[in-house]
């Protein structure tokens, strides 16, 4: 029964380390009465519960699995009664293209989607399924390679008028999809990392000043470039690391982003007056400079009010649905 569910989850909150195991064994038994064989599925579908219903639904292994997921998995998972009100849903693994319309179908309420399907599998022509996902307000196509401009191009997410995060890191890209993207007027996030964009096509960006994150990571990028950055007074965060011909000049102009918090310049050929010149950013408070020289990581150590990151890139808040 659902509302004992909900009681149990609650307990499992309130109760100390004695009495939580045996809340835990309630909340077991609850999940093999409602999963049933779905429980052997290998690897097991990961749930987030809230209010006796799955919040949260991932099938399958990011990255390269023997056991990916398939459609049979996707399609029975969806069709439990406790997939109703589902927000979350993440899909990794070799599951074929009819994902896309089984999912448009059965899931209205997602507002999350994540899909890894692994390459050579979502082109294009797959984009037009999501029109059915009109509650998405988050959608990560990672690594989906033969995603183009075209496939931007002809208005497939134009129906997604509440998207506010959008990744499209690894996918195939160019200026011409930056255009394409005018549309999405509620869009704060977005992912262009690893792409084929060019200065052209963040100067299309600017029909988006309501972006707050921008992830420009692994472009071939110069000064020139980030003049475009301009028109979006907005960004919080900003993304260019591995852009190895930026120099002190890019950054006076990122210095006119007051509102920066979060600035990735790994890899840029920046000198340590190009860091003086970022303490005229009022909010910055972390700084990734990975593969950036001993001296200029040491002389940005040095400024208390920073944080400098040291991975190879740095990880953008998208929680914005």
């Amino acid at each position: 029964p659902r509302g004992q569910l909900v009681a149990t989850q609650a307990a499992r909150l309130e109760r100390d380390s004695e009495e939580l195991a045996a809340v835990e064994a309630e909340l077991l038994a609850h999940r093999e009465a409602l999963l049933g064989p779905h429980l052997e599925l290998d690897p097991a579908p990961q749930i987030e519960w809230y209010l006796g219903f799955w919040r949260s639904l991932g099938i399958g292994q990011f990255g390269w699995s023997p056991h990916p997921a398939v459609l049979a998995h996707v399609a029975a998972l969806l069709a439990c009664d406790s997939a109703r009100f589902l927000r979350e849903l993440s899909v990794w693994g070799g599951v074929t293209l009819d994902v896309i319309p089984l999912v448009a179908r059965t899931a209205p309420t997602l507002r999350s989607l994540e899909l890894s399907l692994g390459p050579n599998v979502f082109d294009d022509a797959s984009l037009h399924g999501l029109r059915g996902c009109t509650e998405l307000r988050k959608l990560h196509l990672f690594s989906c390679d033969r995603v183009t401009a075209a496939g931007l191009a002809v208005g497939a997410l134009g129906g997604l008028a509440a998207l506010a995060s959008l990744h499209l890191g690894h996918c195939a890209i160019t200026d011409v999809g930056c255009a394409a993207l005018g549309g999405l007027t509620a869009l704060r996030f977005l992912d262009l990392s690893s792409t084929n964009v060019t200065g052209a096509g963040l100067r299309e960006l600017a029909r988006l000043p309501q972006l707050t994150t921008l992830d420009l990571s692994f472009l071939e990028l110069d000064d020139d470039d980030v003049q475009a950055l301009l028109a979006l007074p907005n960004l919080t965060a900003l993304g260019l690391a591995y852009s190895r011909r930026l120099t002190d000049r890019a950054i006076d102009l990122v210095c006119q982003l007051p509102a920066l918090t979060t600035l990735d310049l790994g890899g840029a050929s920046i000198t340590p007056a190009g860091i003086d010149r970022l303490a005229q950013l009022p909010e910055l408070r972390e700084l990734g400079l990975t593969s950036c020289s001993d001296e200029v990581r040491a002389h940005a150590e040095s400024f208390p009010h920073w944080y400098v990151d040291h991975r190879d890139c740095l990880e953008f808040d998208d929680e914005v649905y």
